[in-house]
């Protein structure tokens, strides 16, 4: 059998990213990776900015005109691209806040 990986968002400590766990008999061994919790609101910003382009993409394309000139297709582009960029700004701040909760939840004694 394969083994099973698992993310864990966590601080790496003394550079250990990822362990691994041996299990007896058949069963899959398990593989934890721990990962830093500002990389993982990096990649939750950058997944929401590409879904947010082509959901922007996708709606600008399907309008009212069928003939779609080359032109107006990397203008289309370039209006999706930057519209997302304020939805996945919130969502990076949203994230961030989030991990400065648990971050004042975890560490009570920082808080104003």
């Amino acid at each position: 059998m394969d083994d099973i990986k698992s993310i864990l968002v966590a601080r790496p400590e003394d550079g250990v990213t990822s362990t691994y766990a041996a299990t007896p008999g058949s069963a899959p061994n398990l593989v934890v990776s721990a990962i830093s919790p500002l990389r993982v609101i990096a990649i939750r910003t950058a997944r929401v900015y590409v879904q947010s382009v082509l959901g922007f993409l996708s709606t600008g394309i399907t309008g009212l005109d069928a003939g779609l000139m080359p032109h107006e297709f990397a203008a289309r582009v370039k209006v999706a691209a930057l519209l997302s960029l304020s939805i996945a700004g919130m969502t990076a701040g949203q994230n961030f806040l989030e991990l400065l909760g648990k971050l004042a939840q975890k560490y009570p004694e920082l808080r104003a």
